[in-house]
């Protein structure tokens, strides 16, 4: 992430509103680097989505370095329980923590999907939810 401050430059030159979504295990990954330093600089993420999260070796969305408002997670139900609790159990959510907890400190997104591959449907609530955050227009996003 690091040298991608001058590709965000906006020809008025303020930064482009950068989201970092990840998705079942991914998420994991991205919840890993944002605490590991591999980026750097403060400003490379304004906003992290995590979908599906089977955790993201953090006990608080506030650990992630964006500010517990500006993490948010979505879950689902039928398979998508299965990956979230399989990752509780197995350690992926740092102190059984994973981002659908309340407990987390993020924001918990509604969403329609009906399974874990659901969450980035064409039109659904859960892709409407993640273009709100991705467009920085957190007023549309419906929260659970």
């Amino acid at each position: 992430m690091q040298g991608k401050g001058a590709a965000q430059q906006t020809a008025d030159g303020t930064r482009a509103h950068t989201t970092v979504i990840g998705h079942s295990y991914g998420s994991t990954v991205v919840g890993v680097s944002a605490q590991s330093g591999s980026w750097n600089d403060p400003e490379s993420a304004n906003d992290f989505i995590f979908a599906g999260s089977p955790g993201v070796q953090a006990d608080h969305a506030a650990d992630l370095g964006v500010g517990a408002d500006h993490v948010w997670a979505m879950g689902a139900p039928w398979d998508d329980q299965v990956v979230r609790q399989g990752g509780r159990l197995m350690g992926l959510g740092d102190n059984g923590a994973i981002p659908t907890d309340e407990s987390f400190g993020g924001n918990i997104m509604g969403s329609d999907s009906g399974g874990h591959t659901g969450f980035f449907d064409e039109s659904s609530l859960s892709i409407r939810n993640q273009a709100a955050v991705i467009a920085g227009q957190y007023d549309k996003v419906q929260l659970e």
